[in-house]
């Protein structure tokens, strides 16, 4: 028959757990593309129609106001639907100019409530306190935490092993957020990340007291993942294997140095600065027992040079409001 149905929808668990999500199916279609290039052309050219379209004339936005808000939707539809419905709600051109104005520098509380909602709706049911034990829940707020305020994009496996946890446990915390969060098919290749920026202020600043995340959690989160991986036992002595301590240790990152404790080395310092506790013990062991092997990483990494500010940004957290005779506290 000449009739085709065309169902969409978000990444919802029991639609990605059926059989439509079986790749030998042909007629399943992933709208989905990894060309940021085009995505913007895309939604360039859906809100230039949508304004186009409109009954007020188009002397009250500019070609630069368009390619702004195809830049604020960050490549999601959803997002450039709901500015453009909000921008064209007044009749006149002059109340438009003003909508498109606030939008641009994030202070239309009204533009973004449907999204507000949207994310509502999401975290609740991905928090739900009658389906989640409160260990579970716990998990699941550590998780989204740290893809909030990891400092460069991880892996399944490496945020699985920074949080002393299975991919498979995180993916399982992750079920019901593939709507908000990007999760890569294979643990080892691919990002975690938001899709859009919007929700990671929508988490700090406007969500519900419940399902809130304080910016400073999200720091400690990573800031005790990254101590705590850093005192695994891999962390070690001649962590390069080289068969010669007499020559330079080549700088070519190791196949065998796990990405988590790359990430540890590199970014604990900044995590620390930010926590919203101390981890003044923590750190004192680290040093005492680490410190070395630590600064042996960093040069396999070739990233030897960035130990003198991590150890700045360390001793001005640590010796804040003390002083301190700990030498290794004293950066050079």
């Amino acid at each position: 028959m000449p009739v085709k149905f065309l169902i969409i929808s978000r990444p919802d668990l029991r639609i990605r757990q059926s059989a439509i999500s079986n790749p030998s199916i042909g007629t399943h279609l992933t709208l989905d593309t990894d060309d940021p290039t085009q995505l913007m052309s895309d939604i360039k050219l859906y809100i230039q129609i949508a304004f186009k379209n409109s009954s007020v004339s188009s002397g009250w936005y500019t070609e630069g106001d368009v390619e702004e808000l195809a830049r604020l939707a960050g490549g999601l539809f959803v997002f450039a639907a709901v500015f453009a419905a909000y921008i064209l709600i007044p009749s006149d051109g002059r109340r438009r100019s003003e909508r498109l104005r606030k939008l641009k520098t994030y202070q239309a509380e009204s533009a973004l409530a449907p999204l507000d909602t949207m994310y509502s709706l999401i975290l609740a049911l991905a928090t739900d306190p009658i389906v989640l034990e409160p260990t579970e829940l716990v998990e699941t707020q550590r998780i989204i935490a740290a893809i909030l305020s990891s400092r460069m994009p991880l892996s399944v496996k490496t945020l699985a092993d920074l949080l002393s946890l299975s991919p498979e446990q995180l993916r399982g915390a992750l079920d019901e957020l593939h709507a908000v969060v990007f999760v890569p098919v294979q643990d080892e290749e691919g990002e975690l990340r938001i899709l859009h920026v919007t929700f990671a202020d929508f988490l700090f600043t406007r969500a519900p007291e419940r399902i809130r995340i304080n910016e400073a959690f999200a720091h400690s989160t990573l800031a005790d993942a990254c101590l705590q991986r850093m005192a695994d036992d891999d962390l070690c002595f001649n962590i390069s294997r080289s068969q010669s301590l007499y020559k330079p240790t080549p700088s070519i990152k190791r196949p065998w140095i796990a990405h988590s404790l790359c990430y540890a080395c590199m970014q604990w310092a900044h995590h620390v600065e930010l926590a919203g506790h101390k981890f003044d013990d923590r750190i004192d062991s680290f040093l005492r027992c680490k410190f070395l092997f630590w600064l042996e990483t960093l040069s396999v990494m070739g990233k030897i040079g960035i130990s003198s500010k991590l150890l700045h940004i360390m001793a001005s957290t640590v010796c804040r409001g003390k002083k301190t005779s700990v030498g290794l506290l004293t950066p050079v």
